[in-house]
């Protein structure tokens, strides 16, 4: 019971600033992309390691990263068929940042939780399409910090407000 009133007076002290922060953990949760270049593939993944299929494209893609939404040039290529690897190599455009956190992170999007972190490894992919087609990912590991994050716990130590 204590936790629940710590939590709604640390809320009540700036709930403009909660409310965001909560969006922006939340924005991260899914992350969709739609790509197009030469190649395809499907690939069916589970955390880094657990995977199914094979995918290989260089193209463009356009979509939303963690709080990033805009295109880039993308080089991707995985294969697995139960343990396996994608490799990814980006190169930035275009970027709009829903918490400015481009000054950090640099023009490339910020991947989901913290890089190196136990969140990174919570995640199922699905990447399908030949010539045009779409990645969607789905971090557990980000919506267990958003639920968290309503007790304000940050397990991801992401939770930073926009510089003005």
């Amino acid at each position: 019971m204590s936790l629940i009133a710590a939590s709604l007076l640390a809320a009540c002290a700036s709930v403009g600033d909660y409310a965001e922060l909560r969006a922006l953990d939340l924005s991260q949760v899914v992350e969709v992309h739609l790509f197009g270049g030469d190649g395809g593939g499907v690939l069916l993944e589970a955390t880094p390691l657990l995977q199914l299929g094979a995918v290989s494209y260089d193209g463009y893609a356009l979509g939303w990263r963690g709080r990033w939404a805009g295109t880039w040039r993308e080089n991707t290529h995985g294969v697995g068929l139960f343990l396996g690897g994608r490799g990814t190599a980006y190169e930035g455009a275009g970027w709009l940042s829903a918490d400015d956190q481009e000054e950090v992170y640099g023009t490339l999007p910020k991947l989901t939780g913290v890089p190196g972190g136990a969140l990174d490894w919570m995640w199922v992919r699905a990447t399908v399409g030949v010539l045009v087609g779409i990645d969607v990912q789905v971090s557990l590991g980000q919506a267990l910090d958003f639920v968290a994050g309503i007790f304000t716990w940050d397990p991801a130590h992401d939770d930073v407000l926009p510089s003005a």
